[in-house]
């Protein structure tokens, strides 16, 4: 006998599917937010590389960002904007660092470019600049005298310049940076790592990575 204050069979059957449909949708639906987290977490060997040997970190106390680049490099050129967006967000526990690469002796002028302006104290304000000369007005900066012109026609005075391009201390660093990329192994730019740890090829879905592995790092470290 069905008392008017029960309901009928088929309304709670009607609502016995609905409860069970709507547990199935958020069963459903946790797995897929748990999927698509899990897809969004860079993988090893996929998103990034570890290196089989860690290279100590020049900035004790921080986490160090490293780009290795060159000036010469058309995808370094088009990658500077992205990346250069991405530094000015960094944290004060980050510390950006830049290494110049020359593959071949005829890239190692741009080198002591970079150099020579980082003793100047420029090397962050004329990045654009000297990316611009190369790959927009196609100037051959490849010669420290090519260089010195370039530079004078900026406000550098031409004797200065020189005078630091061939200064012990910035063929040192070429030589250095020279060195560090093969401890390293790097093989193509623009190429950066993370703590002397974890190396990521440049590119925009990169940075989504990079800040991944600085988390990871910043909890390494507490």
């Amino acid at each position: 006998m069905t008392s008017k204050h029960s309901p009928s069979p088929s309304a709670s059957r009607r609502r016995a599917l609905a409860t069970l449909a709507g547990g199935s949708l958020l069963t459903v639906a946790t797995l897929a937010g748990r999927s698509a987290r899990a897809q969004a977490a860079p993988q090893e060997s996929v998103d990034y590389t570890r290196l089989a040997a860690p290279q100590p970190n020049d900035h004790p106390g921080k986490i160090e960002v490293t780009e290795w680049f060159g000036f010469w490099c058309p995808h370094c050129n088009d990658f500077e904007p992205i990346l250069e967006n991405w530094v000015k967000k960094l944290p004060p526990d980050v510390e950006m660092n830049y290494v110049p690469i020359a593959f071949y002796d005829q890239q190692v002028p741009l080198q002591r470019l970079f150099y020579t302006l980082q003793v100047l104290g420029l090397d962050r304000s004329w990045r654009p600049k000297v990316f611009a000369a190369i790959h927009q007005t196609h100037l051959g900066l490849d010669t420290g005298e090519t260089q010195a012109d370039w530079a004078a026609q900026n406000g550098i005075d031409r004797k200065k310049y020189l005078d630091v391009y061939n200064s012990f201390s910035v063929q040192a660093n070429a030589r250095r940076a020279s060195s560090m990329a093969q401890a390293y192994g790097i093989s193509s730019v623009p190429t950066l790592s993370v703590d002397g740890k974890f190396e990521v090829l440049g590119s925009a879905k990169a940075l989504t990575t990079l800040d991944y592995l600085i988390a990871q790092e910043r909890r390494t470290v507490k």
